[in-house]
């Protein structure tokens, strides 16, 4: 049997509400009750993403028969999320006045809390919301991530912050939910099933946080809704089903386009038909001949089509008949539908036209093809914004799980700062430039930890540049003072 692992797709098996203590049913009963409530819009906008959404005809143009078999796909929902996701990348934790935490760097580093956001974000950006959680782990704590599909969260106005949430932490092999979490601010609460068995029994485990161990990265919120929008509005999907239509017809056309209808006008008996009965040795003319089948007919008509030489005869009044073709459309024409489509799709999501495929002259610069990403990174920036202080929470409730205290414990280590890449630099080039710009401005930034790290240098990278320049400086000065000068004072960290 296979292990199945896909979780948005997984049924929500609801416990029974009379395993659930009494003080714990009213937010569990609400918890799971969002969870269903969302979990239809969540999964159509997943099927958009993933570019599982199929196309919807207007019963027009396309044909039934064709519809059936054409398959148009559209990426334009993955690569809205991803033009995004692209450009945030987040690198860590410091201290307000620059310093690091070991403990906060070797946390970040085993849960690959990176790499983590990346994915907590992403799923963000296609339901409006995601989720962290942060557990006592057996050697550090423990930071997981979860797409709306498999978690929920009620909204605490007055603290502007989750006030409880339900994430699903585990599925049977039959895919079936094993085991949920519930976080309160002052308990986490496990509510667990045997594989096979309908009983749920739950477990509370009581915490001095002062808030639920729980935080989102929420993309776009407002007032009215605080858990925020998918980016995937309806006005994305009602373009990108529009563009599915176009391809759709721009692959009829270009079959018709190849491949055109002809017409043959006067003749005074079929001669596909005669032709089917005549390769059977029959008479065609004979009363006891039976039609052929409507397929053979059609089979006939294509190698006719495809046949090097048409023969006719004159009908009965000396007639010939006349041979014709209709026009074909032209794919051209459907071409700037889909162009059209594009430009409208990147002015619903800021995602230039070139990353969607289409080519525009209407750039007279490098400049001005550049100020085209403008907008989405704007749009990045405010993410970054938003996300800096859930990743902020996090970090905290990690670190004070580490050291076994409060927020309020750790004093001065709890003020830390996320940092992310500057999402206007995305590349090694474009960040070398800015920077090296800025170095001809302060040459004394030349050389230091941040320097290199903004120029896109791995951390390995720049720990081994900063050994290496050590070493050299020790050995300059050595010899200055062997020679009996004074040791030249090093530019830079060391």
């Amino acid at each position: 049997m296979i292990h199945r692992t896909d979780y948005d797709i997984t049924p929500i098996d609801r416990p029974n509400v009379h395993d659930i203590p009494a003080e714990y049913r009213d937010i569990v009963t609400d918890l799971f009750d969002v969870l269903y409530a969302t979990r239809c819009r969540n999964a159509t906008l997943s099927s958009y993403y993933k570019m599982h959404t199929t196309i919807k005809s207007l019963g027009i143009s396309i044909p039934p028969q064709l519809e059936r078999r054409l398959a148009p796909v559209s990426g334009w929902a993955a690569k809205a999320v991803k033009a995004r996701t692209d450009r945030q990348i987040f690198e860590g934790y410091v201290l307000r006045g620059g310093d690091t935490l070991p403990e906060l760097d070797s946390i970040v580093l085993e849960n690959s809390l990176s790499d983590l956001q990346a994915k907590v974000r992403t799923s963000a950006y296609v339901h409006g919301v995601s989720f962290y959680t942060v557990m006592a782990g057996d050697r550090y704590p423990v930071i997981r991530g979860y797409s709306a599909m498999q978690a929920s969260a009620l909204w605490d106005k007055d603290k502007s912050r989750i006030g409880a949430g339900l994430v699903l932490a585990n599925i049977d092999r039959d895919g079936k939910p094993t085991h949920y979490v519930v976080h309160t601010p002052y308990a986490v609460c496990d509510i667990t099933r045997t594989p096979g068995s309908t009983h749920w029994s739950f477990e509370e485990t009581p915490h001095e946080m002062g808030r639920p161990l729980m935080d989102a990265i929420i993309t776009d919120p407002d007032l009215d809704r605080p858990f925020g929008h998918s980016i995937i509005t309806p006005e994305v999907m009602a373009i990108i089903d529009q563009t599915l239509r176009d391809i759709a017809r721009s692959e009829i056309a270009a079959e018709f386009y190849t491949f055109p209808q002809r017409y043959i006008v006067g003749l005074a008996e079929d001669p596909f038909a005669n032709a089917i009965a005549y390769a059977e040795g029959k008479d065609p003319d004979d009363d006891d001949t039976k039609p052929p089948d409507p397929a053979a007919v059609a089979a006939q008509k294509v190698k006719t089509y495809l046949g090097g030489y048409l023969a006719l005869y004159k009908d009965i009044n000396g007639d010939s008949p006349t041979v014709g073709q209709f026009p074909s459309p032209d794919p051209e024409t459907f071409t700037h539908a889909i162009e059209a489509d594009a430009q409208r799709f990147s002015g619903a999501t800021n995602v230039p036209l070139a990353q969607l495929g289409v080519l525009s002259n209407t750039y007279t610069s490098s400049e001005a093809l550049s100020a085209t990403n403008d907008p989405l990174v704007l749009e990045v920036e405010q993410a970054n914004r938003t996300d800096a202080r859930t990743l902020e929470n996090i970090g905290r409730m990690a670190l004070a799980i580490e050291r076994s205290t409060t927020l309020d414990g750790l004093g001065d280590d709890g003020k830390i700062l996320a940092a992310f890449k500057a999402p206007s630099m995305p590349t090694l080039s474009s960040r070398a430039d800015a920077w090296s710009k800025l170095a001809a401005v302060d040459p004394s930034i030349i050389g230091t930890r941040v320097f290199y790290e903004n120029l896109g240098l791995d951390g390995a990278t720049i720990d081994r540049l900063l050994n290496e320049k050590g070493k050299t400086s020790i050995i300059r000065q050595l010899t200055a003072l062997t020679a009996g000068g004074e040791p030249a004072a090093e530019s830079g960290e060391s």
